[in-house]
C-alpha cells in the first residue's frame, strides 16, 4: 500500500506501509511498528525485497512502514532518492570536510544547490554533498502523526531501522527531537560522517533504557567502511571508491555507550532469532554492553544474508538481516 503525505505548498512525499495478514483495528492487542530506510538511489519497492521484513512481519504481526527518501537530483543524473542526514548534505564540522579532496562527484540535488549556492558535478575538489539537503526530520515528523492517525499500532513500541544511506538516518532520527519517539535504532551498514559523531538526544529519550542501538556491518564494506584501515580517525579502505569519511563503528558505539554512563564490558551476544545455520552462512558475530549491540558479519555492502547484487524474494539468504534486527528491536519498549 503507498500513500502520499503533504509536506509543503506544491509538494507530496511518498511511503509504503506493510500490514500483516492479523492486523485489526482491535486496540486491546496493538501491533509494533517498524520503520525501515531505503539506501541511497533507492526505492520502497526494491528496499522492501530486500530486507525481508515485510515476509517476517507476516509471520511476527507488526507494521512496517518504508518512507520514500527525496529524489530531487538534477534531471539528467536520474532521481537518486537519499536522506539528508548526519553530513550528506556536505557541510564541513570542525573536525574539517567530510570527504577526501578527489572524491567522485556523484548527482546535483536542486535543494543542495539553493543551499550551497553552487552545484558542479564534475568538480572534484567542490563541495562534499551527496544527498538531497530537504528536511527529512520535518517529513519524518509528519509522517509519524499521520500514521498515528491512520494506523493502529503500539506507539511503545515504534523502532527504527535502515540500508546505507537510510541506516545513516537512524543516527540522524536519534540526535533530533523526534528521538524519544523511538524505541531502538538497528542501522544496516550505516555511519556517520566524520564529524557528526554526535551523541543520541537523551533529552527525548524514555524508556527501559535510553535509546537502545544494534550496529550491523559488513567486514569486507568498501563503501562505508566500518573501521580504520591506516590509523585515521575516519574510516577509510583501498576498496573504497567514492571518498568520503565516516566516523568508525567502534567511536559510534563508545559515544553512546558515555552518554549513558555504560560501563558494563563487551560480552558475546547470541541473536535470538538468526538459526546457527544463518550464522554460519553469514559468518554473524555479535557482542552486547548495556542495551548496546554490534554485530559483525562476513559481508561487503549489503544486507545480511542477501548475496546477489539485488536479492530474489523468498531466496534463502534473505530472512538473516530481517530476524537480526528484528530480535533486538522486539525486545525494548518506551514503557
Amino acid at each position: 500500500m503507498y500513500e502520499s503525505l503533504y509536506t509543503a505548498p506544491g509538494k507530496n512525499r511518498w511511503y509504503g506501509v506493510h500490514l500483516p495478514p492479523a492486523y485489526t483495528l482491535n486496540e486491546t492487542k496493538l501491533p509494533p511498528l517498524v520503520i525501515s530506510m531505503h539506501g541511497w538511489g533507492g526505492r520502497v519497492s526494491s528496499h522492501e525485497a530486500l530486507t525481508g521484513l515485510s515476509a517476517l512481519a507476516d509471520e511476527e504481526n507488526f507494521i512496517v512502514v518504508y518512507p520514500q527518501g527525496e529524489g530531487d537530483a538534477n534531471a539528467s543524473m536520474g532521481n537518486w532518492f537519499s536522506w539528508n542526514g548526519v553530513g550528506s548534505n556536505g557541510t564541513s564540522t570542525s573536525k574539517g570536510p567530510t570527504c577526501n579532496k578527489n572524491h567522485t562527484k556523484v548527482a546535483c540535488y536542486q535543494s543542495c544547490e539553493r543551499a550551497l549556492g553552487s552545484c558542479d558535478t564534475t568538480n572534484v575538489n567542490g563541495p562534499c554533498d551527496w544527498s538531497t539537503c530537504a528536511d527529512d526530520v520535518k517529513f519524518l515528523e509528519l509522517l509519524l502523526d499521520t500514521l498515528g492517525k491512520s494506523l493502529c499500532f503500539d506507539r511503545s513500541r515504534v523502532y527504527m531501522t535502515g540500508f546505507s544511506n537510510g541506516a545513516m538516518w537512524n543516527f540522524e532520527m536519534a540526535r533530533s527531537r523526534l528521538a524519544g519517539r523511538i524505541a531502538a535504532f538497528a542501522p544496516v551498514s550505516g555511519s556517520p560522517h566524520y564529524g557528526y559523531n554526535d551523541k543520541p538526544n537523551l533529552d527525548q529519550a524514555a524508556g527501559d533504557s535510553p535509546m537502545p542501538l544494534m550496529v550491523v556491518h559488513g567486514t569486507k564494506d568498501g563503501v562505508i567502511p566500518a573501521n580504520t584501515s591506516d590509523e585515521l580517525p575516519y574510516s577509510t579502505s583501498t576498496q573504497s571508491y567514492v571518498g568520503w569519511r565516516y566516523t568508525l563503528t567502534d567511536d559510534v558505539l563508545k559515544n553512546w555507550g558515555d552518554s549513558q554512563n555504560c560501563t558494563d564490558p563487551w560480552k558475546p551476544y547470541a541473536a535470538p532469532d538468526v538459526s546457527a545455520a544463518q550464522v554460519l552462512e553469514t559468518g554473524l558475530w555479535c557482542v552486547a554492553r548495556c542495551q548496546l549491540v554490534s554485530c559483525a558479519w562476513t559481508g561487503s555492502h549489503q544486507w545480511p544474508g542477501v548475496n546477489a547484487t539485488f536479492p530474489r524474494p523468498g531466496s534463502p539468504g534473505m530472512p538473516t538481516g530481517a530476524r537480526l534486527v528484528w530480535g533486538f528491536l522486539k525486545q525494548h519498549s518506551l514503557k
